[in-house]
């Protein structure tokens, strides 16, 4: 079995067309149980149930059919499923509304907890950055390392 050691999630999600596919693709041999698991740990159920055929829907081209914030959710659920050991994040909850954002937030906390997960997370709202950093480093002229 092959482990994923670095998975990535920036501000340009891509969603494709083979519905639990979506999700699926963080690892191909998940089951469709797993595959609802992870969308459920982060809250992608409440966008698949409003979807006319759930799991099975067209998302569309390019998941054109969904808004940014819910591809984020799937974005992220792919992430989860694929449970690897260093999750970059690069402003990956910017299309996310301030509830959505607190509850990604709140998973990646937990998902820190055990030790044996990192995350690397750019933003411009800084207040994501202190709510789950051990160590901020500012790249920009005007600050100074922390």
């Amino acid at each position: 079995m092959v482990t994923c050691h670095l998975q990535y999630h920036g501000i340009h999600t891509y969603v494709c067309d083979f519905r639990m596919e979506n999700i699926r693709y963080g690892r191909l041999d998940a089951t469709d149980e797993e595959v609802k698991q992870a969308a459920k740990a982060v809250s992608a159920d409440t966008v698949v149930e409003h979807l006319e055929n759930g799991y099975d829907s067209d998302v569309g081209e390019g998941g054109d059919k969904l808004s940014t914030g819910e591809k984020q959710l799937i974005s992220f659920a792919r992430a989860v499923l694929a449970d690897p050991a260093i999750f970059v994040l690069d402003e990956a909850t910017s299309g996310l509304d301030p509830a959505a954002r607190s509850e990604i937030l709140d998973i990646l906390l937990d998902f820190i907890q055990d030790e044996r997960h990192s995350v690397l997370l750019s933003s411009h709202i800084t207040t994501d950055l202190e709510q789950i950093a051990d160590t901020i480093a500012y790249l920009h002229p005007q600050y100074k390392w922390i």
